[in-house]
């Protein structure tokens, strides 16, 4: 592609062979040691489901109980006085012989209920009896007000939005698993995003879900077991009643799997960085014949210009002045490839695109239509981005930084701001990381 007048789009397009090519830097295909840690973890994540969720037992539920008339004493003694706190948690201190007689109690009850299973409950079976909310709704220890039922609420759907909740990261661990092992690559985004998923829900496990649990149960209830109405009447006691519910009776899947999502980030910030995946340059062309009118080429997100006249640069480019040294037109003519230099685009709003280089003069990039020859409309690309120069005599590329932005090359070198820095053709330059990357030649 010809390079045309800065800051004046062709009203008509006319080229004799464009030519997109480039050698693009891209993750090389196969099973490796990232692919299979990655896909561990992930494995792991919806194997959470089938270890213990909750674990109910008597001398936890005294405990929850505690911790509620606690924070009840907190937030307002005298009402908590009145309301019998300070009874509960002097008379059920641990060792105690009522706390024990409470436990046994609590635990037979428990048991009932349970069927004689086991007082452990597993993910699954937890995220399908909050699904299936809507058959049963028995909770021991609840008092339910008179002409009141917790099936009249809407306690139904939160119960349902939990059991999503649940099933949501092992979908997500088996989704992005599957979609790895069958690209044989290591999707580094989507791991992110699965583990900030995973973590997000477990704390709004403890957060969110305690006030929409509330907020629609309170109408119903009257009290807990060893939690009086007066207690559960003081601002603030309600929520925190769920939340201490939903902590007290916690297993080891619930924290496997907030430790599980932490690792998957940790895991992809390190495959962004130092333990990146082996990568390979891989061949890519395409060539077209014929004319394009401006629509077909408005979605490039690029303009393609002419070399501007050092006067015109050193006068910053006023609009005067360019109109009067620039070529008022530009003819169709066939690519050179001798004596001319070529800035080709490899990832980004430039992916695909050859730009032909006049010898010796300079093109400017950024994301300013009126200053400069090739723009990139990203916002992380500065107004005048960084200069490349084509060096006839010596066959190799001169480039220069005009932000302050690190702008790194291929071959290990930064460039600098106040010199410019040779490159060989081949070199790729990372105008923005990975995100924006070109080559030279």
């Amino acid at each position: 592609m010809q390079i045309c007048p800065r800051g004046k789009p062709l009203k008509h397009l006319q080229v004799c062979g464009l030519r997109k090519a480039c050698r693009v830097s891209m993750e090389k295909k196969g099973f490796k040691w990232q692919i299979f840690l990655a896909a561990l973890l992930l494995l792991m994540q919806s194997a959470v489901l089938l270890m213990p969720w909750l674990q109910i037992t008597g001398d936890r539920f005294v405990s929850v109980a505690m911790e509620i008339n606690r924070e009840a004493e907190q937030i307002a003694a005298g009402k908590a006085r009145e309301a019998g706190a300070y009874e509960v948690t002097d008379n059920y201190e641990r060792g105690t012989s009522m706390r024990e007689a409470k436990a046994k109690e609590y635990q037979q009850k428990a048991d009932e209920a349970l069927h004689g299973r086991q007082d452990s409950i597993d993910g699954l079976h937890l995220a399908g009896w909050c699904l299936s909310s809507g058959a049963d709704l028995a909770f021991e220890g609840i008092q339910v007000r008179e002409g009141y039922s917790l099936r009249t609420s809407d306690i139904q759907m939160v119960l349902q939005i939990m059991g999503a909740m649940l099933f949501a990261p092992a979908l997500m661990g088996l989704v992005v698993c599957s979609y790895m092992l069958l690209r044989r690559k290591t999707p580094r985004t989507l791991i992110f995003l699965d583990g900030a998923v995973t973590i997000g829900i477990g704390v709004a496990w403890l957060t969110v879900i305690p006030e929409l649990l509330w907020e629609q149960m309170q109408s119903a209830v009257q009290s807990y077991e060893m939690v009086s109405e007066g207690v559960l009447a003081i601002p603030g006691v309600g929520e925190y009643s769920i939340r201490a519910v939903l902590w007290g009776f916690a297993d080891s899947g619930y924290f496997i799997q907030i430790l599980l999502g932490g690792l998957l980030i940790l895991l992809s910030f390190a495959y962004f960085t130092v333990c990146r995946p082996e990568r390979e340059l891989v061949e890519i062309e395409e060539v077209h014949h014929g004319e394009y009118e401006p629509k077909e080429v408005q979605n490039w997100e690029v303009f393609p210009m002419a070399p501007m006249p050092q006067a015109v640069r050193e006068a910053e480019r006023p609009e005067e002045a360019a109109e009067k040294e620039l070529a008022p037109e530009l003819e169709c003519f066939p690519m050179q490839y001798d004596g001319s230099g070529h800035i080709q685009g490899v990832r980004g709003q430039l992916s695909g695109q050859d730009f032909v280089m006049q010898p010796d003069a300079e093109v400017i990039l950024g994301n300013s239509l009126e200053l400069c020859d090739i723009v990139v409309t990203h916002s992380g690309i500065s107004r005048r981005h960084c200069g490349v120069r084509y060096d006839s005599l010596i066959g190799q590329y001169r480039v220069i930084a005009y932000t302050s932005q690190p702008i790194k090359m291929s071959n290990g070198k930064i460039l600098r701001t106040d010199s410019y820095t040779l490159a060989r053709p081949g070199t790729m330059v990372y105008l923005l990381g990975d995100e924006e990357v070109i080559r030279l030649g």
